[in-house]
Parts: C-alpha cells; sequence; structure tokens
C-alpha cells in the first residue's frame, strides 16, 4: 500500500507543476480538455 501512495503522491506533484508551467504558459484550456478526458 505505501507503494501506491508514493505513486499518487508523486503524480499529484507532477500535475500541480504541469498545472503552474502551463498557467504561465497562458494554455489554460489545453491541459484542462486533457484533464477532463482522463477523468481528473
Amino acid at each position: 500500500m505505501k507503494k501506491y501512495i508514493g505513486i499518487i503522491v508523486i503524480s499529484n506533484s507532477l500535475i500541480r507543476v504541469y498545472w503552474h508551467v502551463t498557467m504561465k504558459q497562458n494554455q489554460v484550456e489545453l491541459p484542462l480538455k486533457k484533464w477532463q478526458a482522463l477523468g481528473l
């Protein structure tokens, strides 16, 4: 179970970094569409 929790934490941190980068690039619509497609 600890391995799965670690994977979830890492994935969440990567999503946050990806979100901040896209916000700086003013590309909000594309990642939102991708997240909706992934069901996040």
